[in-house]
């Protein structure tokens, strides 16, 4: 299968983006680090599943990731916001 950074595929193919949905088995830390353009010129929404894994170390950690990008976090069975990392893993 081939492989594409998301930067390299959104300039390629789309232009400007609204919403990233990934549900890529385990590696969702993997979406915000190849979109970082993308992320800081166009601040997208994003919809990740996320599990207890991607909060063992730092560099596989989306919701830090997107934190230091100025996200928020909400729970969308709830519709309230994380206040913090925390929170979201339990």
């Amino acid at each position: 299968m081939p492989f594409w950074r998301l930067d390299d595929w959104l300039e390629q193919q789309v232009g400007r983006v609204n919403l990233i949905e990934g549900d890529v088995d385990g590696e969702a830390s993997g979406v915000p680090r190849g979109g970082l353009n993308t992320i800081r010129t166009g601040f997208p929404l994003f919809l990740l599943m996320i599990g207890a894994l991607h909060f063992e170390h730092l560099e596989v950690n989306p919701v830090a990731l997107l934190r230091g990008l100025d996200y928020r976090f909400w729970d969308l069975t709830a519709l309230t916001e994380y206040p913090d990392e925390r929170s979201i893993q339990s």
